[in-house]
């Protein structure tokens, strides 16, 4: 592939050294203007794992596509140069940096409280990886290893059992998330559809379905928080309590603990009990909503 690679076009990719699991403050692209740095400065080189490219000619079309995979051949990331911060399109010379952190997952809406905060980055162990540089139609994989950062006395089966924990808590922290978001669509709906009827037997249905979601979202997360002192008088629920557990198997560079792994279990088993009523409601309850609505034949357009 490599050879094809640059024998078909004047673009070069370069081989992707090793690095080390030293997490940047920054990553992505550089493009500071060399007329902004002083003649007596340098540059520190990039943190991360860097991709280099040379791009023979650029048009408005040029896009470049990066893909880290990891030692299964799993997608960790991706980065288009389409994206904001994805990586460069200048002729000449460009490189980009993955941070070695996985991809963060998607942020609660503003005016969403948490006292113990989200559940990401999460940065990738100490192992092979393969980066995957797509320029145009043509694409080159190259391998490279994250080493171990020395200055912490810690094994990579260690780091590596905390990356797939973190990894697990977050699916729960997402998984909820998504809950409440769907719950809130749903509610959003009902209400209006109740704008456009005074069916009794409906409204009575529609109370059914909202109550239940409500009881869902106050289990799933403390709707009485406002600020993030209210927490103080009203008690965080699974979702601050599963993100609680992500700070503390996150903190340090450390195998999950036998505790950790026991809280994160029990609080688990409560997550997916209440995931379990909300799919029942989606497909029973609100399946008679949907009957009720189609037997009535409320106009989708109002006026």
């Amino acid at each position: 592939i490599i050879e094809q690679f640059q024998t078909a076009s004047a673009n070069k990719v370069f081989p992707v050294a090793n690095t080390y699991r030293v997490p940047p403050q920054t990553g992505g692209r550089r493009r500071r203007a060399a007329s902004s740095i002083p003649a007596n400065v340098g540059l520190n080189p990039m943190k991360g794992a860097v991709i280099k490219y040379y791009l023979a000619n650029v048009d408005d079309s040029t896009k470049v596509e990066i893909k880290v995979l990891d030692d299964q051949n799993k997608e960790i990331r991706t980065y288009s140069s389409k994206d904001k911060d994805g990586p460069s399109v200048e002729k000449g010379f460009n490189q980009f940096a993955w941070n070695l952190f996985h991809k963060e997952l998607e942020q609660p809406e503003a005016g969403f409280i948490l006292w113990n905060g989200s559940t990401s980055p999460i940065l990738a162990a100490p192992g092979k990886y393969t980066a995957k540089i797509k320029i145009d139609k043509q694409e080159v994989a190259y391998p490279f290893e994250i080493l171990a950062d020395p200055n912490y006395k810690v094994s990579n089966a260690d780091l590596k059992a905390q990356e797939q924990f973190l990894l697990e808590v977050a699916g729960s922290f997402k998984e909820i998330m998504n809950t409440l978001k769907g719950a809130k669509e749903i509610k959003t709906q009902i209400a209006a559809i109740q704008k456009k009827t005074k069916d009794s037997n409906f409204i009575a249905a529609a109370k059914v379905v909202i109550d239940s979601l409500t009881k869902i979202e106050e289990a799933l997360h403390q709707t009485k928080a406002k600020s993030g002192q209210d927490v103080l008088n009203f008690p965080i629920r699974l979702d601050d309590k599963i993100a609680g557990v992500f700070e503390s198997a996150a903190s340090g560079y450390v195998a999950p603990t036998k505790q950790v792994k026991e809280t994160y279990l029990e609080l688990k088993q409560q997550v997916e009990w209440q995931l379990k009523k909300y799919e029942a409601i989606k497909k029973e309850n609100v399946k008679v909503l949907n009957d009720k609505i189609h037997q009535l034949s409320i106009p989708i357009i109002g006026n």
